[in-house]
């Protein structure tokens, strides 16, 4: 039989301790990393319950990222009162609440709380049914939040972020025809935001369907298009502003065409002038040549009916753009682009 003293006695305990919490963190660390690690996998759903402690390790991991959400399901007035920051709130109680609940984007990564759990356990098991692919729920709610000591606000602000990449490529776009990408914004804070201004693309290739009227609740996403119209063989680029009553998103669109099916050549003798203009076009050539003017979404504006050697067009009445003159004469065809002030 082995006899322990105390001071062996309390030595085995203290080691024993030390054991077990660094075994408890190895383990707590591990699960973390792998949560994480699932919530980044798209073939992977992860649901689980979570302690205070790991669901502000889960917001500082996912502070400012535009695919987390943290779903607060109390009361308008219970949310007001206090609230976890960027905390975003959706009131369990409202008769269109699981409406509301099927419009949300369901790839995205959800930490949801109510009070003391209760309501939120009943959304998160909703949440799984309904196909959500990652979703943790606060255990003991805010109650259990602030009685760890986890810091709560008053304020609410609005945060515009970018959920789709900030540079855009077009490539390989054939001439005068129309590509689009569709870019995805989000309000990741928990006021409503709104637009203020966006960049005129109108002497550009590019153009935007964007709406300046939308407003974003912390819920929200907000899909646009941006078209690209090439009118030259040249490389395109510009920078696409955004800019909300809380900050300015930055795009740089980029594009590149290639002639397919068209056979480009430089006329030797070809004058086209004044470009820009403010409405008069003029064309002058050695050789005799027929000309099409085209907007920049490939609608024909005008066609000569004559080959002349010298030609003038009128485009006051036109709006301010880029337009694609095609020129036909004996040496070939070429493409020019006119820029209307």
């Amino acid at each position: 039989m082995v006899k322990l003293d105390f001071c062996h006695a309390c030595l085995f305990l203290n080691l024993g301790s030390l054991f077990f919490m660094k075994k408890t963190i190895l383990s707590s660390l591990y699960l973390f990393i792998s949560m994480f690690a699932l919530a980044q996998t798209n073939s992977t759903s992860v649901y689980a319950t979570i302690s205070p402690d790991s669901a502000q390790t889960l917001i500082t991991y996912h502070y400012l990222d535009p695919n987390f959400v943290i779903l607060d399901v109390r009361t308008e007035g219970e949310y007001d009162s206090k609230h976890i920051e960027n905390g975003v709130n959706l009131n369990y109680y409202l008769s269109t609440f699981n409406d509301i609940l099927d419009t949300l984007v369901k790839t995205k990564v959800y930490l949801i709380h109510c009070a003391s759990g209760g309501r939120s356990g009943n959304v998160f098991n909703s949440m799984q049914t309904k196909g959500f692919e990652n979703v943790y729920n606060l255990d003991g709610g805010l109650n259990a939040w602030e009685n760890a000591g986890k810091p709560t606000l008053t304020s609410v602000l609005p945060i515009l972020l970018s959920v789709s990449d900030t540079i855009v490529e077009f490539q390989n776009t054939g001439l005068s025809q129309n590509d689009f990408h569709e870019i995805t914004i989000t309000n990741y804070g928990n006021d409503t935001l709104d637009f203020t201004s966006i960049t005129n693309l109108s002497l550009t290739e590019f153009s935007s369907d964007f709406n300046l009227s939308a407003r974003l609740t912390g819920l929200m996403d907000y899909t646009f298009r941006v078209y690209y119209s090439p009118i030259d063989l040249q490389n395109d680029s510009v920078i696409f502003d955004i800019e909300s009553s809380n900050r300015t998103l930055h795009y740089v669109l980029k594009g590149h065409a290639t002639a397919t099916n068209i056979e480009e050549h430089s006329l030797n003798h070809l004058s086209v002038y004044p470009n820009p203009s403010s409405g008069i076009i003029r064309i002058k050539n050695d050789q005799v040549f027929l000309s099409e003017l085209f907007s920049i979404n490939g609608e024909v504006l005008y066609t000569s009916s004559i080959a002349l050697d010298y030609e003038q067009i009128d485009m006051t009445n036109y709006q301010p753009g880029i337009y694609l003159l095609k020129i036909n004469s004996e040496e070939g065809v070429v493409y020019k682009k006119i820029i209307l002030q």
